[in-house]
Protein backbone atom coordinates (compact mmCIF):
# COMPACT_ATOMS: atom_id res chain seq x y z
CA UNK A 1 0.00 0.00 0.00
CA UNK A 2 1.40 3.19 -0.96
CA UNK A 3 0.94 6.51 0.65
CA UNK A 4 -2.52 7.06 0.27
CA UNK A 5 -3.44 10.47 -1.70
CA UNK A 6 -6.33 11.47 0.79
CA UNK A 7 -3.24 11.72 3.38
CA UNK A 8 -0.95 13.56 0.99
CA UNK A 9 -3.41 16.41 0.26
CA UNK A 10 -3.83 16.77 4.17
CA UNK A 11 -0.34 16.51 4.70
CA UNK A 12 0.33 19.29 2.38
CA UNK A 13 -1.97 21.40 4.02
CA UNK A 14 -0.16 20.87 7.36
CA UNK A 15 2.51 23.87 7.55
CA UNK A 16 4.43 22.51 10.71
CA UNK A 17 6.91 20.17 9.39
CA UNK A 18 8.60 20.05 13.26
CA UNK A 19 7.90 21.11 16.57
CA UNK A 20 9.91 21.36 19.62
CA UNK A 21 9.53 20.26 23.26
CA UNK A 22 12.79 21.07 25.35
CA UNK A 23 14.58 18.09 24.41
CA UNK A 24 12.34 16.29 22.27
CA UNK A 25 11.52 17.45 18.77
CA UNK A 26 8.81 16.01 16.44
CA UNK A 27 9.37 15.61 12.93
CA UNK A 28 6.82 15.50 10.24
CA UNK A 29 8.31 14.29 6.80
CA UNK A 30 7.19 16.43 3.67
CA UNK A 31 5.59 14.69 1.05
CA UNK A 32 8.40 14.11 -1.26
CA UNK A 33 10.19 12.03 1.94
CA UNK A 34 7.16 9.88 2.56
CA UNK A 35 8.14 7.11 0.33
CA UNK A 36 11.70 6.63 2.07
CA UNK A 37 10.79 6.68 5.68
CA UNK A 38 9.03 3.55 4.76
CA UNK A 39 12.22 1.84 4.37
CA UNK A 40 13.32 0.17 7.67
CA UNK A 41 9.59 -0.21 8.73
CA UNK A 42 6.98 -1.46 6.16
CA UNK A 43 10.29 -2.12 3.42
CA UNK A 44 13.84 -2.70 3.18
CA UNK A 45 16.00 -0.48 1.09
CA UNK A 46 16.29 -3.03 -1.64
CA UNK A 47 11.77 -2.98 -1.84
CA UNK A 48 11.30 -5.97 -0.08
CA UNK A 49 8.11 -5.93 2.65
CA UNK A 50 9.32 -6.13 6.25
CA UNK A 51 5.42 -5.70 7.28
CA UNK A 52 3.50 -9.34 8.91
CA UNK A 53 0.03 -10.03 9.62
CA UNK A 54 0.52 -11.60 13.00
CA UNK A 55 0.08 -9.29 16.42
CA UNK A 56 3.85 -7.56 16.66
CA UNK A 57 4.49 -7.05 13.26
CA UNK A 58 4.75 -3.90 11.52
CA UNK A 59 1.54 -3.57 9.60
CA UNK A 60 1.35 -2.74 5.56
CA UNK A 61 -1.28 -0.20 7.06
CA UNK A 62 1.08 1.49 8.80
CA UNK A 63 2.74 4.58 7.26
CA UNK A 64 5.80 6.45 8.89
CA UNK A 65 5.12 10.31 9.20
CA UNK A 66 7.86 11.05 11.17
CA UNK A 67 9.20 10.61 14.50
CA UNK A 68 10.34 11.78 18.01
CA UNK A 69 14.32 12.31 18.11
CA UNK A 70 14.69 11.49 21.94
CA UNK A 71 14.41 7.87 21.22
CA UNK A 72 13.98 7.82 17.52
CA UNK A 73 10.48 6.22 17.70
CA UNK A 74 8.19 6.36 14.84
CA UNK A 75 5.02 8.67 14.21
CA UNK A 76 2.63 6.93 11.86
CA UNK A 77 -0.58 6.43 10.71
CA UNK A 78 -3.12 3.77 10.13
CA UNK A 79 -3.84 4.56 6.36
CA UNK A 80 -6.29 2.16 6.01
CA UNK A 81 -8.95 4.58 7.62
CA UNK A 82 -10.15 7.89 5.78
CA UNK A 83 -9.39 10.02 9.03
CA UNK A 84 -5.90 8.64 9.44
CA UNK A 85 -5.32 8.10 13.32
CA UNK A 86 -1.67 8.69 14.64
CA UNK A 87 0.39 6.37 16.85
CA UNK A 88 3.90 5.78 17.96
CA UNK A 89 5.56 2.45 19.26
CA UNK A 90 9.05 1.77 20.88
CA UNK A 91 11.60 0.56 17.96
CA UNK A 92 13.69 -1.98 19.37
CA UNK A 93 12.36 -4.31 20.60
CA UNK A 94 11.41 -7.04 18.55
CA UNK A 95 8.05 -6.07 17.99
CA UNK A 96 5.90 -3.67 17.95
CA UNK A 97 3.45 -1.94 20.35
CA UNK A 98 1.40 1.04 18.67
CA UNK A 99 0.14 3.25 21.27
CA UNK A 100 -2.67 5.94 19.95
CA UNK A 101 -1.35 9.72 19.97
CA UNK A 102 -4.40 11.29 17.98
CA UNK A 103 -7.19 10.22 16.76
CA UNK A 104 -6.23 11.28 13.53
CA UNK A 105 -4.15 13.27 11.27
CA UNK A 106 -6.02 16.42 11.66
CA UNK A 107 -5.93 16.02 15.04
CA UNK A 108 -2.29 15.34 15.90
CA UNK A 109 -1.76 18.72 13.76
CA UNK A 110 -4.12 20.48 16.42
CA UNK A 111 -2.62 18.55 19.12
CA UNK A 112 1.24 20.53 18.33
CA UNK A 113 -0.47 23.58 17.83
CA UNK A 114 -2.63 23.63 20.97
CA UNK A 115 0.76 22.78 22.67
CA UNK A 116 2.76 25.48 21.24
CA UNK A 117 0.03 27.80 21.93
CA UNK A 118 0.65 26.78 25.79
CA UNK A 119 4.39 26.68 25.08
CA UNK A 120 5.17 28.42 28.52
CA UNK A 121 2.39 26.71 30.70
CA UNK A 122 1.62 23.35 29.95
CA UNK A 123 -1.42 22.36 32.73
CA UNK A 124 -3.66 19.59 33.29
CA UNK A 125 -6.06 21.79 31.05
CA UNK A 126 -3.80 21.08 28.31
CA UNK A 127 -4.06 17.68 28.68
CA UNK A 128 -7.85 17.73 29.46
CA UNK A 129 -7.99 19.63 25.81
CA UNK A 130 -6.44 17.11 24.16
CA UNK A 131 -7.95 14.28 25.78
CA UNK A 132 -11.13 16.09 24.49
CA UNK A 133 -10.69 15.40 21.00
CA UNK A 134 -8.66 12.35 21.47
CA UNK A 135 -10.09 10.43 24.17
CA UNK A 136 -8.91 6.40 23.15
CA UNK A 137 -5.00 7.88 22.70
CA UNK A 138 -2.39 7.48 25.22
CA UNK A 139 -2.22 10.41 26.82
CA UNK A 140 1.25 9.82 28.42
CA UNK A 141 3.29 10.12 24.79
CA UNK A 142 2.25 13.64 25.51
CA UNK A 143 3.06 13.85 28.96
CA UNK A 144 6.32 12.01 28.65
CA UNK A 145 7.34 14.39 25.87
CA UNK A 146 6.82 17.89 28.08
CA UNK A 147 8.39 16.77 31.45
Amino acid sequence: MKIPESFRKQREQCEIDSFSFGLCNIIIFRIEQLEAAQVGYAETKHGDALYGKEKGDWQNEWKVIGYEDLCGDPIFIDGSSDQFPVYTASHGEGTWSHVPIASSFANFVEILKLLEQNAKNYSDGVFKAILNENPDIDINFWRSILD
